[in-house]
Protein backbone atom coordinates (compact mmCIF):
# COMPACT_ATOMS: atom_id res chain seq x y z
CA UNK A 1 0.00 0.00 0.00
CA UNK A 2 1.59 3.54 -0.92
CA UNK A 3 0.50 7.00 -1.15
CA UNK A 4 -0.14 7.93 -4.81
CA UNK A 5 -0.87 11.36 -6.57
CA UNK A 6 -3.28 10.04 -9.11
CA UNK A 7 -6.64 11.63 -9.11
CA UNK A 8 -9.92 9.42 -9.56
CA UNK A 9 -13.30 10.92 -10.23
CA UNK A 10 -14.81 13.53 -8.28
CA UNK A 11 -18.24 12.48 -8.31
CA UNK A 12 -19.08 8.75 -7.24
CA UNK A 13 -20.02 7.63 -11.12
CA UNK A 14 -18.05 4.11 -11.33
CA UNK A 15 -20.32 1.08 -13.01
CA UNK A 16 -19.93 -2.09 -13.79
CA UNK A 17 -16.92 -4.85 -13.44
CA UNK A 18 -19.37 -7.59 -12.65
CA UNK A 19 -23.37 -7.68 -12.61
CA UNK A 20 -25.23 -9.16 -9.49
CA UNK A 21 -28.69 -10.17 -9.17
CA UNK A 22 -31.31 -7.58 -8.33
CA UNK A 23 -33.25 -9.86 -6.12
CA UNK A 24 -33.11 -9.14 -2.54
CA UNK A 25 -33.92 -11.45 0.43
CA UNK A 26 -34.76 -10.63 4.44
CA UNK A 27 -32.83 -12.02 6.53
CA UNK A 28 -33.78 -13.57 9.72
CA UNK A 29 -32.37 -14.22 12.82
CA UNK A 30 -34.58 -15.18 15.84
CA UNK A 31 -34.35 -12.99 18.61
CA UNK A 32 -31.68 -10.23 17.99
CA UNK A 33 -33.25 -8.51 15.08
CA UNK A 34 -36.37 -5.89 14.66
CA UNK A 35 -37.38 -4.68 11.19
CA UNK A 36 -36.01 -0.99 10.51
CA UNK A 37 -37.36 0.66 7.69
CA UNK A 38 -34.95 2.32 5.22
CA UNK A 39 -35.19 6.17 5.11
CA UNK A 40 -36.42 6.43 1.56
CA UNK A 41 -36.71 10.07 0.25
CA UNK A 42 -39.34 11.29 -1.65
CA UNK A 43 -39.07 13.04 -5.21
CA UNK A 44 -39.65 16.22 -3.34
CA UNK A 45 -40.41 15.55 0.57
CA UNK A 46 -42.65 14.19 2.70
CA UNK A 47 -43.37 17.10 4.48
CA UNK A 48 -46.84 18.41 3.08
CA UNK A 49 -45.97 22.47 3.36
CA UNK A 50 -43.29 21.73 0.38
CA UNK A 51 -44.40 22.28 -3.46
CA UNK A 52 -42.57 22.35 -6.53
CA UNK A 53 -43.45 25.75 -7.91
CA UNK A 54 -46.53 24.90 -10.84
CA UNK A 55 -46.33 26.13 -14.21
CA UNK A 56 -42.23 27.48 -13.79
CA UNK A 57 -40.45 27.10 -16.56
CA UNK A 58 -37.58 25.96 -14.64
CA UNK A 59 -37.33 22.96 -12.41
CA UNK A 60 -36.51 21.95 -8.91
CA UNK A 61 -37.85 25.18 -7.49
CA UNK A 62 -39.29 25.05 -4.46
CA UNK A 63 -41.61 27.07 -2.19
CA UNK A 64 -41.93 26.23 1.17
CA UNK A 65 -46.13 27.26 2.52
CA UNK A 66 -46.79 27.40 6.20
CA UNK A 67 -49.50 28.57 8.04
CA UNK A 68 -49.41 30.99 11.10
CA UNK A 69 -51.63 29.27 12.89
CA UNK A 70 -49.32 26.13 13.01
CA UNK A 71 -46.41 28.28 13.54
CA UNK A 72 -48.26 29.24 16.71
CA UNK A 73 -49.22 25.98 17.79
CA UNK A 74 -45.88 24.42 17.44
CA UNK A 75 -43.75 27.23 19.41
CA UNK A 76 -46.36 29.23 21.07
CA UNK A 77 -45.02 32.61 19.22
CA UNK A 78 -47.72 34.32 17.23
CA UNK A 79 -45.58 36.99 16.18
CA UNK A 80 -42.19 37.43 14.79
CA UNK A 81 -39.43 36.22 12.21
CA UNK A 82 -40.38 32.48 10.96
CA UNK A 83 -37.48 31.01 8.69
CA UNK A 84 -36.77 27.89 7.04
CA UNK A 85 -32.82 26.87 7.98
CA UNK A 86 -31.64 24.27 5.85
CA UNK A 87 -28.10 22.99 3.93
CA UNK A 88 -29.03 25.47 1.02
CA UNK A 89 -26.27 27.54 1.05
CA UNK A 90 -23.32 27.91 -0.61
CA UNK A 91 -21.29 24.28 -0.09
CA UNK A 92 -24.34 23.41 1.40
CA UNK A 93 -23.45 25.67 4.44
CA UNK A 94 -26.94 25.80 7.09
CA UNK A 95 -28.59 29.24 6.31
CA UNK A 96 -31.97 30.97 7.18
CA UNK A 97 -34.61 31.67 4.26
CA UNK A 98 -37.41 34.03 5.89
CA UNK A 99 -40.53 33.68 5.02
CA UNK A 100 -43.03 36.64 3.89
CA UNK A 101 -46.93 36.78 4.84
CA UNK A 102 -49.13 35.15 1.91
CA UNK A 103 -53.05 36.07 3.36
CA UNK A 104 -52.99 33.61 6.97
CA UNK A 105 -49.81 31.61 5.11
CA UNK A 106 -46.29 32.56 5.57
CA UNK A 107 -44.28 31.24 2.18
CA UNK A 108 -40.70 31.22 1.14
CA UNK A 109 -39.07 29.92 -2.17
CA UNK A 110 -36.03 28.08 -3.35
CA UNK A 111 -34.32 27.24 -6.23
CA UNK A 112 -33.34 25.71 -8.50
CA UNK A 113 -31.99 23.15 -6.33
CA UNK A 114 -29.18 20.93 -7.48
CA UNK A 115 -29.71 17.56 -7.26
CA UNK A 116 -28.79 15.88 -3.63
CA UNK A 117 -30.22 15.32 -0.35
CA UNK A 118 -31.02 18.55 1.82
CA UNK A 119 -32.08 18.37 5.10
CA UNK A 120 -34.27 21.56 7.03
CA UNK A 121 -36.30 22.96 9.46
CA UNK A 122 -38.60 25.52 10.87
CA UNK A 123 -37.87 27.94 13.07
CA UNK A 124 -39.41 31.26 14.55
CA UNK A 125 -38.14 33.81 16.85
CA UNK A 126 -40.82 36.48 19.35
CA UNK A 127 -38.23 39.04 17.94
CA UNK A 128 -34.79 39.12 16.01
CA UNK A 129 -32.95 38.92 19.28
CA UNK A 130 -34.08 37.01 20.95
CA UNK A 131 -33.69 32.46 20.55
CA UNK A 132 -35.49 30.76 17.81
CA UNK A 133 -37.43 27.85 18.75
CA UNK A 134 -37.29 25.03 15.84
CA UNK A 135 -39.94 23.00 14.80
CA UNK A 136 -41.50 20.71 12.13
CA UNK A 137 -44.81 19.73 9.66
CA UNK A 138 -46.53 17.79 12.40
CA UNK A 139 -48.15 15.91 9.79
CA UNK A 140 -45.04 15.00 8.23
CA UNK A 141 -43.40 11.75 9.62
CA UNK A 142 -39.99 11.86 11.67
CA UNK A 143 -37.39 11.38 9.61
CA UNK A 144 -33.63 12.08 11.84
CA UNK A 145 -33.80 10.09 15.01
CA UNK A 146 -31.40 12.78 16.60
CA UNK A 147 -32.99 15.80 15.42
CA UNK A 148 -36.77 15.33 15.69
CA UNK A 149 -37.48 19.12 14.13
CA UNK A 150 -35.61 17.62 10.53
CA UNK A 151 -37.59 16.94 7.89
CA UNK A 152 -35.39 16.15 4.70
CA UNK A 153 -35.98 16.70 1.00
CA UNK A 154 -34.15 14.67 -2.10
CA UNK A 155 -33.50 16.27 -5.50
CA UNK A 156 -33.20 13.61 -7.91
CA UNK A 157 -31.27 14.32 -11.10
CA UNK A 158 -28.01 14.18 -12.83
CA UNK A 159 -25.03 13.48 -10.44
CA UNK A 160 -27.51 12.39 -7.38
CA UNK A 161 -28.11 8.87 -9.26
CA UNK A 162 -25.51 7.37 -6.74
CA UNK A 163 -27.74 8.72 -3.71
CA UNK A 164 -31.23 8.00 -5.03
CA UNK A 165 -33.60 4.45 -4.47
CA UNK A 166 -32.97 1.79 -6.87
CA UNK A 167 -35.07 -1.13 -7.13
CA UNK A 168 -33.88 -4.42 -5.48
CA UNK A 169 -31.34 -3.41 -3.15
CA UNK A 170 -30.80 -4.59 0.06
CA UNK A 171 -31.86 -4.66 3.37
CA UNK A 172 -31.68 -3.04 7.01
CA UNK A 173 -32.57 -4.49 10.23
CA UNK A 174 -31.84 -3.52 13.79
CA UNK A 175 -29.63 -5.24 16.15
CA UNK A 176 -29.79 -5.21 20.13
CA UNK A 177 -26.71 -6.60 21.70
CA UNK A 178 -24.97 -5.81 24.94
CA UNK A 179 -25.51 -8.23 27.92
CA UNK A 180 -28.71 -6.64 28.72
CA UNK A 181 -30.04 -5.52 25.25
CA UNK A 182 -29.26 -2.20 26.38
CA UNK A 183 -27.42 -1.14 23.09
CA UNK A 184 -28.18 -1.31 19.13
CA UNK A 185 -26.81 -1.15 15.73
CA UNK A 186 -28.53 -0.72 12.03
CA UNK A 187 -27.08 -3.54 9.87
CA UNK A 188 -27.67 -3.07 6.05
CA UNK A 189 -27.26 -6.31 4.44
CA UNK A 190 -26.58 -6.93 0.30
CA UNK A 191 -29.11 -7.43 -2.34
CA UNK A 192 -29.34 -11.20 -2.58
CA UNK A 193 -28.17 -11.87 0.90
CA UNK A 194 -27.58 -15.71 2.17
CA UNK A 195 -27.40 -16.53 5.91
CA UNK A 196 -26.45 -19.89 4.50
CA UNK A 197 -23.50 -18.75 1.92
CA UNK A 198 -20.58 -21.00 2.50
CA UNK A 199 -18.63 -17.78 2.07
CA UNK A 200 -19.18 -15.40 4.73
CA UNK A 201 -19.41 -11.78 3.85
CA UNK A 202 -16.63 -9.25 4.74
CA UNK A 203 -17.76 -6.70 7.06
CA UNK A 204 -17.50 -2.61 7.35
CA UNK A 205 -18.18 -0.98 10.46
CA UNK A 206 -19.21 2.53 10.91
CA UNK A 207 -19.22 4.52 13.74
CA UNK A 208 -21.05 8.25 13.97
CA UNK A 209 -19.49 11.59 15.57
CA UNK A 210 -20.47 13.09 19.09
CA UNK A 211 -23.69 14.60 18.80
CA UNK A 212 -24.51 12.14 16.50
CA UNK A 213 -27.09 8.94 16.04
CA UNK A 214 -26.07 5.81 14.81
CA UNK A 215 -28.90 6.09 12.35
CA UNK A 216 -27.87 9.34 10.77
CA UNK A 217 -25.97 7.31 8.64
CA UNK A 218 -29.35 5.81 7.31
CA UNK A 219 -31.38 9.02 7.57
CA UNK A 220 -28.96 12.01 6.47
CA UNK A 221 -26.42 9.76 4.60
CA UNK A 222 -28.23 7.74 2.48
CA UNK A 223 -26.12 4.61 3.13
CA UNK A 224 -28.56 2.52 2.22
CA UNK A 225 -29.36 4.09 -1.52
CA UNK A 226 -24.92 4.70 -1.82
CA UNK A 227 -24.50 0.81 -1.02
CA UNK A 228 -27.54 -0.40 -2.72
CA UNK A 229 -26.38 1.06 -5.76
CA UNK A 230 -22.38 0.48 -5.88
CA UNK A 231 -23.07 -3.08 -4.85
CA UNK A 232 -25.53 -3.98 -8.21
CA UNK A 233 -23.59 -1.32 -10.31
CA UNK A 234 -20.50 -4.12 -9.16
CA UNK A 235 -18.51 -1.07 -7.90
CA UNK A 236 -17.90 -2.97 -4.45
CA UNK A 237 -17.61 -6.07 -3.21
CA UNK A 238 -20.99 -7.26 -0.92
CA UNK A 239 -20.34 -6.72 1.85
CA UNK A 240 -22.18 -6.72 5.69
CA UNK A 241 -22.48 -2.85 6.73
CA UNK A 242 -22.74 -2.17 10.63
CA UNK A 243 -23.42 1.49 12.31
CA UNK A 244 -22.50 0.72 15.82
CA UNK A 245 -23.13 3.41 18.65
CA UNK A 246 -20.17 4.94 18.94
CA UNK A 247 -21.35 6.64 22.37
CA UNK A 248 -18.78 4.70 24.36
CA UNK A 249 -15.37 6.61 23.93
CA UNK A 250 -12.87 4.73 22.88
CA UNK A 251 -12.93 1.07 20.56
CA UNK A 252 -13.52 -1.33 23.14
CA UNK A 253 -17.30 -1.32 23.22
CA UNK A 254 -16.80 -2.27 19.37
CA UNK A 255 -14.43 -5.09 19.48
CA UNK A 256 -15.72 -6.77 22.79
CA UNK A 257 -18.82 -6.25 22.18
CA UNK A 258 -20.21 -5.32 18.49
CA UNK A 259 -18.24 -7.30 16.64
CA UNK A 260 -19.24 -10.68 18.84
CA UNK A 261 -22.99 -9.74 18.39
CA UNK A 262 -22.91 -9.05 14.69
CA UNK A 263 -20.71 -12.40 14.19
CA UNK A 264 -23.34 -14.45 16.14
CA UNK A 265 -26.63 -12.62 14.23
CA UNK A 266 -25.28 -12.52 10.43
CA UNK A 267 -23.21 -14.51 8.14
CA UNK A 268 -19.98 -12.34 8.01
CA UNK A 269 -15.99 -13.65 8.59
CA UNK A 270 -14.50 -13.03 11.52
CA UNK A 271 -10.85 -12.81 9.83
CA UNK A 272 -9.19 -9.15 10.37
CA UNK A 273 -8.51 -9.38 6.65
CA UNK A 274 -12.57 -9.44 5.61
CA UNK A 275 -13.29 -6.23 8.77
CA UNK A 276 -13.27 -2.25 7.85
CA UNK A 277 -13.98 0.52 10.27
CA UNK A 278 -14.45 3.99 9.37
CA UNK A 279 -16.37 7.00 11.31
CA UNK A 280 -16.67 10.57 11.74
CA UNK A 281 -14.99 12.54 13.95
CA UNK A 282 -15.23 10.81 17.39
CA UNK A 283 -16.08 7.88 15.35
CA UNK A 284 -12.97 7.79 13.04
CA UNK A 285 -10.84 8.63 16.22
CA UNK A 286 -12.28 5.10 17.18
CA UNK A 287 -11.66 3.63 14.08
CA UNK A 288 -8.04 4.76 13.88
CA UNK A 289 -7.52 3.80 17.76
CA UNK A 290 -9.36 0.60 16.68
CA UNK A 291 -6.64 -0.52 14.15
CA UNK A 292 -3.65 1.21 16.30
CA UNK A 293 -4.59 -0.83 19.07
CA UNK A 294 -4.54 -4.27 17.36
CA UNK A 295 -3.39 -3.91 14.24
CA UNK A 296 -4.90 -7.80 12.87
CA UNK A 297 -8.66 -6.82 13.69
CA UNK A 298 -9.05 -4.74 10.92
CA UNK A 299 -7.86 -4.47 7.27
CA UNK A 300 -9.30 -1.33 6.03
CA UNK A 301 -9.54 1.71 8.08
CA UNK A 302 -10.89 5.20 7.13
CA UNK A 303 -10.99 8.41 8.75
CA UNK A 304 -13.81 11.14 7.79
CA UNK A 305 -13.38 14.53 9.25
CA UNK A 306 -11.32 13.14 12.14
CA UNK A 307 -7.90 13.52 14.08
CA UNK A 308 -5.80 11.43 16.37
CA UNK A 309 -3.53 12.95 18.79
CA UNK A 310 -2.11 9.86 20.50
CA UNK A 311 1.72 8.50 19.81
CA UNK A 312 2.17 5.83 16.93
CA UNK A 313 5.56 4.37 17.86
CA UNK A 314 7.78 2.80 14.43
CA UNK A 315 7.50 -0.33 15.75
CA UNK A 316 3.19 -0.15 15.53
CA UNK A 317 3.49 1.95 12.31
CA UNK A 318 5.38 -1.71 10.97
CA UNK A 319 2.53 -3.77 12.39
CA UNK A 320 -0.06 -1.73 10.36
CA UNK A 321 1.87 -1.52 7.36
CA UNK A 322 1.77 -5.23 7.61
CA UNK A 323 -1.50 -6.49 8.87
CA UNK A 324 -3.36 -3.42 6.66
CA UNK A 325 -4.45 -3.19 2.92
CA UNK A 326 -6.18 0.35 2.92
CA UNK A 327 -5.95 3.21 5.38
CA UNK A 328 -7.63 6.26 3.88
CA UNK A 329 -7.72 9.90 5.08
CA UNK A 330 -10.96 12.51 3.96
CA UNK A 331 -11.96 15.45 5.42
CA UNK A 332 -14.39 18.37 3.43
CA UNK A 333 -12.73 21.93 2.92
CA UNK A 334 -11.29 24.18 5.18
CA UNK A 335 -14.96 25.10 6.77
CA UNK A 336 -14.48 21.61 7.77
CA UNK A 337 -14.47 22.09 11.99
CA UNK A 338 -12.13 19.10 11.85
CA UNK A 339 -9.75 20.10 9.14
CA UNK A 340 -6.55 21.38 10.47
CA UNK A 341 -7.12 18.16 12.71
CA UNK A 342 -6.77 16.63 9.83
CA UNK A 343 -3.82 18.45 8.61
CA UNK A 344 -2.52 17.15 11.91
CA UNK A 345 -3.64 13.55 11.25
CA UNK A 346 -2.01 13.73 7.66
CA UNK A 347 1.77 14.92 9.37
CA UNK A 348 1.35 12.25 12.36
CA UNK A 349 0.71 9.17 10.24
CA UNK A 350 3.73 10.07 8.15
CA UNK A 351 5.87 10.82 10.45
CA UNK A 352 5.47 7.73 12.17
CA UNK A 353 5.61 5.81 9.10
CA UNK A 354 2.63 4.51 8.58
CA UNK A 355 1.35 3.95 4.57
CA UNK A 356 -1.86 5.55 4.14
CA UNK A 357 -4.02 7.76 1.33
CA UNK A 358 -4.80 10.68 1.36
CA UNK A 359 -8.09 11.37 -0.81
CA UNK A 360 -7.60 15.22 0.06
CA UNK A 361 -9.71 17.77 1.49
CA UNK A 362 -12.82 18.40 -0.44
CA UNK A 363 -13.44 22.10 -2.21
CA UNK A 364 -16.77 21.45 -2.46
CA UNK A 365 -18.54 21.21 1.06
CA UNK A 366 -16.93 21.05 4.48
CA UNK A 367 -18.03 19.23 7.72
CA UNK A 368 -21.48 17.64 6.24
CA UNK A 369 -23.34 14.93 5.40
CA UNK A 370 -23.06 15.59 1.43
CA UNK A 371 -19.25 15.53 2.10
CA UNK A 372 -19.47 12.09 4.53
CA UNK A 373 -21.75 10.46 1.75
CA UNK A 374 -18.92 11.07 -1.27
CA UNK A 375 -16.45 9.80 1.60
CA UNK A 376 -18.61 6.66 2.51
CA UNK A 377 -19.17 6.10 -1.49
CA UNK A 378 -15.22 6.60 -2.09
CA UNK A 379 -14.25 4.31 1.07
CA UNK A 380 -16.82 1.37 0.18
CA UNK A 381 -15.76 0.88 -3.42
CA UNK A 382 -11.74 0.15 -2.39
CA UNK A 383 -12.35 -2.19 0.11
CA UNK A 384 -12.00 -6.31 -0.07
CA UNK A 385 -11.03 -6.01 -3.66
CA UNK A 386 -8.02 -4.19 -6.29
CA UNK A 387 -8.87 -1.25 -7.20
CA UNK A 388 -6.41 0.75 -9.75
CA UNK A 389 -5.21 3.75 -7.91
CA UNK A 390 -4.90 5.19 -4.30
CA UNK A 391 -4.81 8.56 -4.82
CA UNK A 392 -6.98 11.77 -4.26
CA UNK A 393 -10.34 12.33 -5.97
CA UNK A 394 -10.39 14.34 -8.60
CA UNK A 395 -10.11 18.26 -7.86
CA UNK A 396 -9.35 17.18 -4.42
CA UNK A 397 -7.01 19.57 -2.66
CA UNK A 398 -3.51 18.32 -0.40
CA UNK A 399 -3.77 19.16 3.03
CA UNK A 400 -1.91 22.29 4.04
CA UNK A 401 -3.16 23.83 7.98
CA UNK A 402 -5.51 26.57 7.31
CA UNK A 403 -4.67 29.80 9.06
CA UNK A 404 -6.21 33.18 8.88
CA UNK A 405 -5.10 36.96 9.91
CA UNK A 406 -5.14 38.03 13.32
CA UNK A 407 -8.67 39.91 13.93
CA UNK A 408 -9.06 43.64 13.17
CA UNK A 409 -5.21 43.40 11.17
CA UNK A 410 -6.29 43.20 7.32
CA UNK A 411 -9.31 44.32 5.12
CA UNK A 412 -12.65 42.05 5.54
CA UNK A 413 -13.65 39.72 4.31
CA UNK A 414 -10.68 37.52 3.27
CA UNK A 415 -11.01 35.08 0.04
CA UNK A 416 -8.93 32.48 -0.39
CA UNK A 417 -7.53 31.19 -3.71
CA UNK A 418 -9.94 28.03 -3.50
CA UNK A 419 -12.99 30.39 -3.26
CA UNK A 420 -13.52 30.16 1.03
CA UNK A 421 -14.45 33.62 2.04
CA UNK A 422 -13.92 34.73 5.72
CA UNK A 423 -16.72 37.42 7.42
CA UNK A 424 -15.33 39.02 10.20
CA UNK A 425 -17.27 41.19 12.97
CA UNK A 426 -15.26 42.30 16.61
CA UNK A 427 -16.03 42.39 19.47
CA UNK A 428 -18.04 45.52 19.79
CA UNK A 429 -20.88 42.90 19.55
CA UNK A 430 -19.74 40.38 21.83
CA UNK A 431 -22.96 40.54 23.57
CA UNK A 432 -25.37 40.24 20.60
CA UNK A 433 -27.50 37.07 20.11
CA UNK A 434 -28.01 36.53 16.69
CA UNK A 435 -25.59 37.71 14.09
CA UNK A 436 -26.05 36.40 10.44
CA UNK A 437 -24.43 37.25 7.31
CA UNK A 438 -27.51 38.03 4.69
CA UNK A 439 -25.86 38.19 0.86
CA UNK A 440 -26.40 36.99 -2.15
CA UNK A 441 -24.97 33.22 -1.94
CA UNK A 442 -28.01 31.13 -2.17
CA UNK A 443 -29.31 29.72 -5.54
CA UNK A 444 -30.06 31.73 -8.37
CA UNK A 445 -28.67 34.64 -6.23
CA UNK A 446 -31.18 34.42 -3.37
CA UNK A 447 -30.06 36.27 -0.32
CA UNK A 448 -30.03 33.29 2.49
CA UNK A 449 -29.29 34.25 6.30
CA UNK A 450 -25.77 32.46 7.60
CA UNK A 451 -25.21 32.55 11.19
CA UNK A 452 -22.02 33.39 12.04
CA UNK A 453 -19.99 32.12 14.88
CA UNK A 454 -18.87 33.96 17.99
CA UNK A 455 -15.20 33.30 19.20
CA UNK A 456 -13.51 32.99 21.99
CA UNK A 457 -12.39 36.53 22.28
CA UNK A 458 -16.14 37.66 21.98
CA UNK A 459 -15.49 38.94 17.89
CA UNK A 460 -17.62 36.89 15.45
CA UNK A 461 -16.68 34.98 11.95
CA UNK A 462 -17.79 32.83 9.22
CA UNK A 463 -16.16 30.88 6.43
CA UNK A 464 -18.28 29.79 3.14
CA UNK A 465 -17.52 28.06 -0.05
CA UNK A 466 -18.80 30.42 -2.51
CA UNK A 467 -18.08 30.01 -6.21
CA UNK A 468 -16.78 32.45 -8.26
CA UNK A 469 -18.07 35.63 -9.04
CA UNK A 470 -18.82 38.96 -7.49
CA UNK A 471 -21.25 38.94 -4.40
CA UNK A 472 -23.04 41.76 -2.14
CA UNK A 473 -23.72 41.23 1.82
CA UNK A 474 -24.15 43.05 4.78
CA UNK A 475 -24.37 41.81 8.70
CA UNK A 476 -27.86 41.44 10.81
CA UNK A 477 -27.14 42.35 14.67
CA UNK A 478 -29.94 41.09 16.30
CA UNK A 479 -32.35 42.71 13.38
CA UNK A 480 -30.65 45.66 12.66
CA UNK A 481 -28.32 45.84 9.48
CA UNK A 482 -24.58 47.10 9.52
CA UNK A 483 -21.96 47.25 6.69
CA UNK A 484 -18.69 45.51 7.38
CA UNK A 485 -16.52 48.51 8.59
CA UNK A 486 -13.72 46.46 7.77
CA UNK A 487 -14.33 46.71 3.88
CA UNK A 488 -13.82 49.62 1.79
CA UNK A 489 -16.45 48.90 -0.84
CA UNK A 490 -19.63 50.33 -1.17
CA UNK A 491 -23.51 50.41 -2.95
CA UNK A 492 -24.25 54.15 -3.38
CA UNK A 493 -28.11 52.88 -3.19
CA UNK A 494 -27.70 50.23 -0.34
CA UNK A 495 -25.32 52.17 2.30
CA UNK A 496 -25.35 48.96 4.42
CA UNK A 497 -23.83 46.56 1.68
CA UNK A 498 -20.62 45.96 0.79
CA UNK A 499 -18.80 43.74 -2.26
CA UNK A 500 -16.11 41.11 -2.96
CA UNK A 501 -15.02 38.89 -5.28
CA UNK A 502 -14.04 35.06 -5.67
CA UNK A 503 -11.84 33.64 -8.78
CA UNK A 504 -13.25 30.94 -10.33
CA UNK A 505 -14.21 29.37 -13.72
CA UNK A 506 -18.18 29.87 -13.20
CA UNK A 507 -20.31 32.06 -15.76
CA UNK A 508 -20.75 34.07 -12.88
CA UNK A 509 -17.25 34.97 -12.27
CA UNK A 510 -16.58 35.59 -16.42
CA UNK A 511 -18.90 38.30 -16.09
CA UNK A 512 -18.45 40.11 -12.96
CA UNK A 513 -14.77 39.48 -12.21
CA UNK A 514 -12.26 42.32 -11.81
CA UNK A 515 -10.48 43.53 -15.70
CA UNK A 516 -7.11 43.80 -15.76
CA UNK A 517 -7.39 48.24 -15.27
CA UNK A 518 -5.85 48.74 -18.47
CA UNK A 519 -8.49 47.17 -20.13
CA UNK A 520 -11.49 49.00 -17.90
CA UNK A 521 -13.68 51.42 -19.51
CA UNK A 522 -14.72 54.25 -17.65
CA UNK A 523 -18.00 55.08 -15.33
CA UNK A 524 -19.28 59.07 -15.82
CA UNK A 525 -21.66 60.75 -13.41
CA UNK A 526 -23.44 62.64 -16.45
CA UNK A 527 -26.17 65.87 -15.08
CA UNK A 528 -28.95 66.33 -17.07
CA UNK A 529 -32.73 68.62 -16.71
CA UNK A 530 -35.44 66.63 -16.24
CA UNK A 531 -38.89 67.68 -18.00
CA UNK A 532 -40.75 65.62 -15.64
CA UNK A 533 -39.13 67.60 -12.68
CA UNK A 534 -39.74 71.01 -13.50
CA UNK A 535 -36.31 71.22 -15.23
CA UNK A 536 -34.49 69.99 -11.92
CA UNK A 537 -31.11 68.37 -12.43
CA UNK A 538 -30.80 64.74 -12.17
CA UNK A 539 -28.00 61.76 -12.69
CA UNK A 540 -27.36 59.56 -14.43
CA UNK A 541 -24.59 56.87 -15.05
CA UNK A 542 -22.61 56.60 -18.20
CA UNK A 543 -20.21 53.88 -18.93
CA UNK A 544 -17.62 54.10 -21.60
CA UNK A 545 -15.56 51.67 -23.67
CA UNK A 546 -11.74 51.20 -23.10
CA UNK A 547 -10.67 53.25 -26.50
CA UNK A 548 -6.51 53.58 -27.82
CA UNK A 549 -8.03 56.75 -29.69
CA UNK A 550 -10.49 59.19 -27.98
CA UNK A 551 -13.08 61.34 -30.03
CA UNK A 552 -14.08 64.36 -28.36
CA UNK A 553 -17.69 64.45 -26.08
CA UNK A 554 -20.54 64.96 -27.69
CA UNK A 555 -22.53 68.23 -27.24
CA UNK A 556 -25.43 66.88 -25.33
CA UNK A 557 -22.85 65.80 -22.29
CA UNK A 558 -23.04 68.12 -19.84
CA UNK A 559 -20.28 70.41 -18.70
CA UNK A 560 -21.25 69.00 -15.18
CA UNK A 561 -20.02 65.01 -15.84
CA UNK A 562 -17.46 63.44 -13.76
CA UNK A 563 -15.44 60.47 -14.06
CA UNK A 564 -16.18 58.30 -10.65
CA UNK A 565 -12.49 56.81 -9.81
CA UNK A 566 -12.75 53.13 -9.83
CA UNK A 567 -16.72 52.46 -9.91
CA UNK A 568 -17.61 49.46 -11.96
CA UNK A 569 -21.27 49.06 -12.43
CA UNK A 570 -23.29 48.49 -9.26
CA UNK A 571 -20.68 47.94 -6.68
CA UNK A 572 -19.56 51.75 -6.47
Amino acid sequence: MTMESQPRPAHPARRGRQTLAAAAATAVVAGALLAAPSAAAQAVSADPWVSEVPNNPISDVYRFTVPRAAVTEATGIGEGPVAVQGNFGPGKAWTDLNMGASGSNLTATLGPLEPGLYYYQYAARPAADQDAVAFRNPDAPQEVTSKPTYSTMFVPGPGAEWLDDVDGGGELETLEYGRTRDKEALVWTPPGYDADRRKEYPVLYLLQDEGQSYREWVELGRLGQIMDNLTLDGDAEPMVVVMGDAGTPGPAGVTKELLPAVERAFNVSDKGSDRAIAGIGRGGEAALSAVVDKPREFANVGSFSAGYDKAISRGKAKQINHSTDVVRVYAGNVTDPAYNDTVALADRLTRAGVEFQSDGSDPETGGTWDTWQKNLHDFAGRLFQEVDDEGPSEGHLPFVKHELPAPGTTPTPWVDENGVVTFELGTEFADANNITVWGNFGPAGSWPRTHMVQQDDGSWRLSLAVEGGSYYYKFVVDGVDHKDAGNPTKVSSEPTWSTFTAEGDTIRAQYTAQVPAEARGEVSVMSYPSTAGGGTQRSAYVWTPRATTRTAPRSTRSSTCSTVAGRRGPTG
